[in-house]
């Protein structure tokens, strides 16, 4: 994706991850007004599920992205976390073409890391597969889709 101003690209992060829902045969809805923690509510089968959708940054073998919003203030920008104000992150990776879905609580405090390729000390604990996460699959998981 081209760069673009901040607001810009989140837009075209959600109106990309809110297809991805549609395509699930999901119902989707989003809040009036921009006040909200969440972007938007998917559901099926009367189950509902707050998501906050955020772009992912592809940078040696991960996609990263930050699990916190920003918001600026007149003495500096205030950061919050969205923990009982969300159930899931939807990822977008534009480099990979590729979305995730991410509970809140597996997230990290501020920043997220999903590793697509094997670190090159072969690191294995601790590590967030972005296999694991594939949106689809945490769809069909969760929601049966």
């Amino acid at each position: 994706m081209s760069e673009s101003c901040p607001k810009s690209q989140g837009e075209k992060t959600e109106a990309r991850l809110l297809s991805e829902f549609v395509c699930h045969d999901l119902a989707v809805l989003t809040p009036f007004g921009e006040n909200h923690r969440y972007d938007c509510v998917i559901e099926k089968n009367d189950k509902y599920l707050r998501i906050q959708c955020k772009t992912g940054r592809y940078k040696d073998g991960k996609v990263i992205f930050s699990t916190k919003s920003t918001r600026p203030r007149r003495t500096g920008n205030s950061y919050d976390d969205y923990t009982d104000s969300i159930d899931y992150f939807a990822v977008y990776c534009w480099e990979l073409e590729s979305a995730y879905l991410i509970p809140i609580d597996d997230a990290a405090s501020s920043e997220m890391v999903l590793r697509v390729e094997p670190p090159s000390n072969n690191q294995s604990k601790g590590i967030n597969w972005a296999d694991e996460y594939k949106l689809s699959d945490v769809l069909n998981t969760t929601l049966g889709t």
